[in-house]
C-alpha cells in the first residue's frame, strides 16, 4: 500500500502530533481515539495492549515519532489539573486516569530502552519530575 517506509512514518508522525496537541488541550479528540493512539504507541514499543493487532505485519515506528515529545508527555503527567480538564472535555471519570497511566507507561518504556546511549537525558528527565 505504501511505496516507501518513510510514507508510513508521515501518517504515524501526524497521528502522534495530533495526540500531543490534544494532550496540551489545543484540539479536541474523542476519548476512544486517545486510547487507540496510546495503544498504538505502546504496541510499537513491544508492550501488551488490550486491542491486539498483528504487529509483525505492521511496523508503525510510533516510538520513534514519540521521542521528540517525551518532555511534553512528562509535563502532562506532572500537571495536577489535567484530570479535571480531561473529565470536563470527555464527561467521563475514568478515562483521565487511563490516559495518564498510558502516557506514563510510554515515558517509562522510552526511558528504559536500551537504545538510549546518553544517560544525561534520563537523569534530566528524573530531575524535572
Amino acid at each position: 500500500m505504501f511505496f516507501q517506509d518513510r510514507d508510513k512514518q508521515f501518517l504515524t508522525k501526524a497521528i502522534v502530533s495530533e495526540l500531543v496537541q490534544a494532550l496540551k488541550f489545543k484540539c479536541d479528540m474523542n476519548e476512544h481515539n486517545y486510547m487507540v493512539v496510546l495503544d498504538l504507541i505502546l504496541q510499537d514499543a513491544g508492550e501488551n495492549v488490550p486491542e491486539e493487532i498483528i504487529d509483525d505485519q505492521y511496523n508503525t515506528a510510533a516510538c520513534d515519532a514519540v521521542r521528540p515529545y517525551i518532555f511534553d508527555f512528562i509535563d502532562f503527567i506532572s500537571d495536577l489539573h489535567v484530570l479535571t480538564e480531561i473529565k470536563r472535555i470527555t464527561n467521563s471519570d475514568s478515562i483521565g486516569g487511563d490516559i495518564k497511566s498510558s502516557v506514563a507507561q510510554i515515558v517509562g518504556v522510552e526511558m528504559s530502552r536500551s537504545g538510549v546511549r546518553d544517560s544525561r537525558t534520563v537523569v534530566n528527565t528524573i530531575i524535572i519530575c
